[in-house]
């Protein structure tokens, strides 16, 4: 069961979107690197899901996993893992991190694994607009058009409320300045 959007943990940023299964932790096959944390991803699903992933299958890149991921580098210390994304590649590079916090990035994973997950937060939690700002950055650098559109009507919908918020407050405050 995955954690309340309130109880994320900079400790355990995958604990996040994989809600600390040890089955899915141990059938990763990749990492995304972000201050130097590594979030264990599932390249299967990054193909499935994300059409970068899918259009950069086959060119002439180390392949990982059964997806056939072209990996950014190898690096031994990181063990059987490749490191499919970082941010220690220039802002621009098609995989690069650069600028996206390891919350940010924890926030997009749970989306791409979990995209019902959008409707779940809550916008009054501090940080939730930009979480969602991010996500959606991701999400257009992915190539994830299905979690953009949940992500859009998400923040439409959290707008049109913000909006009838404001309407109410006006109304309250012109009645109020009336008397």
């Amino acid at each position: 069961m995955l954690p309340d959007f309130g109880t994320y943990r900079e400790d355990h940023p995958s604990d996040f979107y994989l809600a600390g299964d040890p089955e899915l932790l141990s059938r990763a096959d990749g990492v995304f690197v972000v201050e130097g944390y590594m979030l264990p991803v599932h390249t299967v699903l990054l193909k499935q899901r994300c059409g970068l992933f899918r259009s950069l299958s086959g060119h002439g890149c180390a392949a990982i996993g059964g997806a056939g991921i072209p990996l950014v580098y190898r690096d031994p210390s990181v063990g059987a893992l490749d490191i499919i994304m970082t941010d220690q590649l220039p802002a621009g590079h098609p995989r690069s991190l650069e600028g996206f916090t390891r919350k940010r990035v924890a926030h997009f994973l749970r989306f791409l694994y979990h995209p019902s997950e959008v409707t779940a937060i809550d916008f009054h939690l501090p940080g939730a607009a930009k979480s969602l700002s991010a996500c959606a950055r991701l999400a257009n650098a992915l190539e994830v058009p299905q979690l953009l559109e949940v992500l859009d009507a998400r923040m439409e919908e959290t707008g049109g409320q913000a909006r009838q918020q404001s309407r109410i407050c006006v109304g309250r405050y012109a009645a109020a300045a009336h008397w």
